[in-house]
């Protein structure tokens, strides 16, 4: 746990040592632990493999990994492993908001004699998609027809979708919208399920509303 502490800080060469003293008048034990904290791990480059319709410089401005260089000589350039892992993240949701909706990335770690390190990300982009159309199956009984009406006007005002790059965010925005829709026309208890038909790299939106079994509370203690 210590050692994990002292990576979190970027001190990725420090060394514990553990040692007990015991006495044996009590049944009693000292523990002692001995730190060579080491000095901090230094980041020498960022690399990117296989990037070709994103730049560099876009994919540097969203992760936190920096090394320095004329033009950041401010940048903090500490290696923290947790940090390239989240890095990671951002990378792919770049991607995906660019409509690489297949984006594989992973990292690689090399270490210098000099503690530092370069940190290696290779990317396979994958192809590009764009949405096509999209579509709502409404499966509510009993509140067909005035939902409905919102439905299609909910359509109506996304009909520009058709051609726009692929973004996960923006079907969390369509599935959330939905779903105020629904309730402000006083349907409680409902499921959306979202469904992608990708034909080429067209991918058609299909949102399936189901009814729900209601759930009640039983008691609050």
């Amino acid at each position: 746990e210590l050692t994990n502490i002292y990576k979190s800080f970027g001190y990725n060469n420090s060394k514990i040592e553990v040692r007990s003293a015991i006495d044996s008048n009590d049944n009693t034990a000292n523990l002692y632990f001995d730190i060579d904290e080491g000095k901090i791990t230094k980041i020498n480059k960022v690399i990117f493999n296989g990037n070709q319709f994103i730049q560099n410089d876009l994919i540097l401005s969203v992760i936190k990994s920096k090394n320095k260089t004329l033009l950041n000589l401010l940048a903090n350039n500490n290696y923290k492993l947790f940090q390239v892992e989240n890095d990671l993240l951002h990378i792919k949701k770049l991607y995906r908001s660019k409509g690489y909706k297949d984006i594989e990335v992973k990292f690689r770690i090399e270490y210098l004699e000099s503690n530092k390190v370069n940190i290696i990300f290779d990317i396979i982009e994958g192809d590009q998609y764009l949405f096509s159309t999209l579509k709502i199956n409404n499966n509510l009984k009993g509140y067909t027809q005035s939902i409905q009406l919102a439905i299609e006007d909910f359509i109506l005002d996304n009909d520009n979708i058709e051609g726009s790059l692929y973004d996960i965010s923006s079907i969390e925005k369509f599935e959330n919208r939905l779903a105020n829709i629904i309730e402000n026309n006083g349907v409680p208890f409902f499921e959306i399920k979202t469904f992608e038909k990708i034909v080429n790299q067209d991918v058609e939106l299909v949102f399936e509303i189901i009814p729900t079994e209601p759930k009640y509370i039983n008691q609050i203690n």
